[in-house]
């Protein structure tokens, strides 16, 4: 095997309170290198705001960032 046929992954995750906040890091076999975090806050009655940041290597290029409320009935 070359070097490109490796790949990893890892994450964390750290909960305080109401808020969960969580890291991750891969690489992948097309050698991309992909980084992000994102966070959590229970509001409540099933309803949470939560976002994410990834910056990396891909096609579409660049960083991407998402922020939304979920709920749950």
């Amino acid at each position: 095997m070359d070097g490109g046929d490796d790949q990893y992954a890892a994450s964390g995750t750290f909960v305080s309170g109401s808020a969960t906040f969580t890291a991750f890091m891969a690489k992948n076999f097309a050698d991309q290198d992909h980084a992000g975090i994102s966070a959590s806050f229970d509001l409540g009655g099933g309803a949470s705001i939560n976002g994410g940041f990834v910056d990396g290597d891909s096609l579409t290029g660049g960083a991407s960032f998402d922020l939304g409320i979920s709920m749950g009935f």
